[in-house]
């Protein structure tokens, strides 16, 4: 089972006076070592940023992704777009953006060097295995 599974069960155990207790995932989660889930989400968005960041150019998801950097940075994507009504929602760049502390711009730049991507990382260069 991996690692990250783990956290989610919660663990019975019997006091030496036969009371049973339940410990949540907090306390299972500390006596196994594990990160906490918006640790461990931060950590795989980074992945995935940076990962996609080296595609080659042609691909599919590395254009997905400047074109949304640059709507995201204010470049229209077609003369004729116009955003849609309501409050923005929060997007996935704005999350990285918080998550390395630069803009998407600059980040898109950091991300084509996987060495200092990783100097980035939010857990503070703590590898995920």
């Amino acid at each position: 089972m991996p690692k990250i599974f783990k956290q989610f069960f919660v663990l019975r155990v019997r006091l030496p006076q036969g009371d049973l207790v339940f410990r949540g995932n907090p306390p299972h989660r500390a006596s196994m070592d594990l990160p906490d889930m918006p640790s461990l989400i931060a950590d795989r968005r980074h992945s995935l940023f940076g990962h996609i960041c080296r595609l080659p150019e042609n691909t599919p998801a590395s254009q997905a992704l400047q074109l949304s950097i640059e709507a995201h940075t204010g470049t229209p994507p077609a003369a004729d777009w116009k955003r849609p009504p309501g409050r923005p929602r929060r997007n996935w760049l704005q999350q990285v953006e918080e998550d390395v502390g630069l803009s998407v711009g600059a980040a898109w730049i950091a991300g084509q060097d996987r060495s200092m991507w990783r100097t980035l990382r939010p857990s503070a260069g703590q590898a995920q295995q």
